[in-house]
């Protein structure tokens, strides 16, 4: 049985830990592609300690038609505005795609057309397009087997941390880490800002929950640093009354009653500080998860990862957590669990 051919999309800290984590699955890594970087070894590059014998290239193009994956792992931007590209050539390639940028989760109430989009594009090129990533288990699948255990759901309260330094220099800046206080005021008001992360978390659960989204809420309000504060990953020291992340409150409202709130605050950590992650489902009866300390960095990649198998054998189209199985543990390599699936022809 051949083993599955991934490629790698992004260079950075996530797919650090992904190439690492294929191996172990039975998944050929056969082609990167990283904006910098272009003509080195992607083993030096991820500093894996050893040659891997493929060269970054910055056209994916080319690589996707030489190298013929069978999935891109995708770990670049967070927003679609950087992603719609990346995973519309993945599409015209012919090569499924899962990726962890936070918007992609659940796009449909975010950026409706571009979705609509590649939806499309990925149906007529018979391949599957998907959003994953940390929030998969314990933020769509976890929850809404949660809200399972309820006969009536008034409210869905969650409070969640991230620290910034672990996702690399792309989440530090999106999070306006050291911006200044009236910089970072004008940003909130321009149409600069992306979406949050919180409404796409929160449209999955309602999907997975069979709930229909009526209304949206939005807040956000910034972070300051007390003190002198290192980033590691921007290589800077953020100074006492600026920016250190920035926290954000969504709300959505369903047509069956249910009022769903998220509270998500990225920002760099204070020494001893850990994630926080807890929800409380208010209602008959009232329940509630606490997840303490959970590795969301690793957690991230490992679950990427194990959806690779789930994504090939689903349906050609773009789909989220709520539209894919839920996750399992294989222990056999990956490609014993493919099923057979016809592919259109690239166009």
């Amino acid at each position: 049985m051949k083993p599955i051919r991934a490629a790698l999309v992004g260079v950075g800290a996530m797919n650090r830990i992904v190439a690492g984590l294929l191996p172990e699955k039975g998944v050929e890594i056969v082609g990167a592609v990283g904006r910098s970087k272009a003509g080195q070894d992607l083993g030096e590059v991820l500093e894996l300690g050893h040659r891997l014998g493929i060269s970054v290239t910055t056209d994916a193009g080319a690589m996707y038609a030489s190298a013929r994956p069978d999935i891109a792992l995708v770990a670049t931007s967070s927003f679609m505005t950087g992603q719609y590209a990346v995973l519309a050539d993945c599409a015209r390639h012919g090569v499924n795609a899962i990726t962890i940028g936070e918007e992609l989760l659940h796009p449909w109430h975010t950026a409706p057309e571009r979705t609509r989009e590649l939806d499309a594009l990925a149906r007529r090129h018979g391949v599957t397009l998907a959003g994953g990533g940390f929030q998969d288990f314990f933020l769509v699948h976890q929850l809404a087997g949660m809200l399972g255990t309820m006969n009536r759901l008034d409210r869905l309260s969650g409070q969640q941390t991230f620290n910034v330094d672990d996702y690399g220099a792309e989440v530090a800046r999106d999070q306006q880490v050291g911006a200044g206080v009236a910089d970072f005021a004008r940003w909130r008001q321009s149409d600069e800002r992306p979406p949050g992360f919180g409404l796409p978390i929160l449209a999955a659960i309602a999907a997975a929950s069979d709930l229909t989204v009526t209304g949206t809420g939005f807040e956000i309000r910034p972070e300051v640093a007390e003190r002198a504060t290192p980033c590691r990953s921007l290589g800077i020291t953020v100074g006492p009354g600026d920016l250190i992340g920035f926290t954000t409150v969504d709300t959505v409202t369903t047509e069956e009653g249910p009022v769903l709130v998220m509270e998500l605050s990225g920002r760099i950590y204070q020494p001893g500080e850990t994630d926080r992650f807890a929800w409380t489902a208010s209602g008959d009866p009232d329940v509630r998860v606490v997840n303490p300390g959970v590795d969301t960095l690793r957690t991230t990649c490992t679950q990427m990862v194990n959806r690779i198998p789930d994504v090939i054998n689903a349906a050609p189209g773009f789909v989220g957590p709520a539209g894919l199985p839920p996750l399992r543990y294989r222990a056999r390599p990956f490609a014993e669990y493919l099923l057979e699936r016809p592919r259109l022809a690239v166009n």
